[in-house]
Parts: structure tokens; C-alpha cells; sequence
């Protein structure tokens, strides 16, 4: 029997029964384009529109009498209705999480109490499905190969903690020719976070922005899918004190 959690709380409270999940396999995918005077059809932009993603759950549920309406919508309001984005997890898909909300405006809680049965619609605004566990791999030389097993980019998020005190730090993605330089001192056995979900760059410890002392050239980037060469580098060629300094965590996303 399939069944739903939304932010950690079982579907079966509520509704023990869950009919059908209408979950599209891939969120809406436009391509776009410009039109050329004097020039038949059009021209594509190199990039993909990805929108919304739309789910609906038909459930059912009993109720003894009538009277359990209001006091069932009550609950029901209770379980759905938040002010940001949960995390919606499906029994026949449980290595996979969205990010959704409740579309109240497409479903009438109460008429869904008074009949016993009816659809729940969660909009997606964050259209990927992510993995429920992050992967992480911790570094042992210089340079190392992430793989990337999902469909499309990830965005890392960078833990370093030089052997030795660094007067600057690096990390590329030799793959895709971008990076991160840290042009500042890093004192050895301190972390050094680099969010590049977030745009964020920190101290581990104190949580203050260091945001800063990132040079202009620099840019937070993603792990493409499949392989990533990644770089770590400081003011010692050979790599000394920054070959084992970091570890890489990110969270895989599909279409």
C-alpha cells in the first residue's frame, strides 16, 4: 500500500487509504527562443525553462459521523498547511525527496472532509527530486574525481581544514574551468565552509561571512553530471598542507 510523508509526519495518520500519486516523470522542460525579422522559424537560447512540478494525491478516509467534519479539516489544515517549502517523500520512490508545498487554491479541505475522499495538490517550486542522503567523499591528494550520479548539476558545499597555515586557497573544477579563490589567510586546523548552494562562504566555528575575501574572477559553481576533476591548491605547489584538507558533500538531484 503506498502512502506520502510531508515533513516527517506519516500520511496514514490521516488518511489510511491513499488511491493514486499522479507524479509526472519530468517537470515541464521549455526551450527558449527569439524570433529573427526576415528569417523563417526561430532561433533557440542555450538553456533549458524548467517549471513547476505538479503533484496530486487522491485519499480516502472514514469518519464516524458528521459531526468529525470541522474537527478532520482542523487536522488536515494541521498536517498541510505551512508558510515554506517541506520535504514530501513517496513509499514507492524512498531514496528521493521534493521540496513542495500545499496548493490550497486547488484543494477544497473541506469537501475532501465531507466526502471522505478526494486529492491533495502539492506544487513543486523547486522542480528536482533530491537525494535523501548526501554523499561525501573526503580528500586524500591534491586532486581528486567526484562523480556526479545524477541527472543534472549539483552544487557542493566545500569543508577545508589546511594541515599548515595558508596565506590563500583555491578549489577548481578542472572540468568546467571555474573556481574559487580565497585570497586571504587561513589559519591551519580551522574550517573554511564554501556553499556554493547558498553563495555562502564562512568559518565553520563563528559562522562569520567571509564573503569578501573572494577575488572577482571567482565563481560558485556546480557538479555537472557524471565526472568533476577538483583541485585543491595553496601557496605550496606540492600541495602541502591542503592535499588532505577537504571534504566535498553535495546532494544529487534529478529531473
Amino acid at each position: 500500500m503506498r502512502y506520502f510523508t510531508f515533513n516527517g509526519r506519516d500520511s496514514r495518520e490521516l488518511f489510511p487509504l491513499t488511491n493514486s500519486i499522479a507524479r509526472p516523470y519530468l517537470p515541464p522542460i521549455t526551450v527558449p527562443s527569439f524570433s529573427v525579422a526576415n528569417r523563417a522559424g526561430a532561433v533557440s537560447v542555450q538553456r533549458n525553462d524548467i517549471g513547476t512540478r505538479e503533484i496530486d494525491v487522491a485519499v480516502t478516509f472514514m469518519m464516524d459521523s458528521h459531526a468529525e467534519v470541522r474537527q478532520r479539516v482542523r487536522e488536515m489544515a494541521n498536517f498541510l498547511i505551512y508558510k515554506e517549502d517541506k520535504i514530501l517523500v513517496f513509499s514507492d520512490e524512498p531514496d528521493l525527496q521534493y521540496y513542495a508545498r500545499f496548493n490550497q487554491s486547488k484543494t477544497d479541505l473541506e469537501e475532501v472532509a465531507y466526502m471522505g475522499q478526494g486529492t491533495l495538490h502539492f506544487t513543486c517550486y523547486d522542480p528536482f527530486a533530491y537525494a535523501l542522503e548526501e554523499k561525501s567523499v573526503a580528500f586524500t591528494e591534491m586532486e581528486q574525481t567526484i562523480v556526479n550520479e545524477g541527472s543534472t548539476e549539483a552544487y557542493p558545499r566545500f569543508r577545508i581544514v589546511p594541515a599548515e597555515d595558508s596565506t590563500w586557497l583555491k578549489v577548481t573544477n578542472v572540468s568546467l574551468n571555474k573556481f574559487i579563490y580565497y585570497n586571504a589567510s587561513w589559519t591551519a586546523g580551522d574550517a573554511l565552509i564554501i556553499d556554493h548552494t547558498n553563495n555562502r562562504v564562512y568559518n565553520e566555528a563563528t559562522e562569520e561571512s567571509l564573503v569578501k575575501n573572494i577575488t572577482l574572477d571567482s565563481e560558485f559553481f556546480e557538479l555537472q553530471p557524471g565526472n568533476n576533476v577538483i583541485l585543491i591548491q595553496n601557496q605550496n605547489a606540492s600541495g602541502a598542507g591542503v592535499a588532505s584538507a577537504l571534504t566535498v558533500n553535495w546532494r544529487e538531484r534529478f529531473f
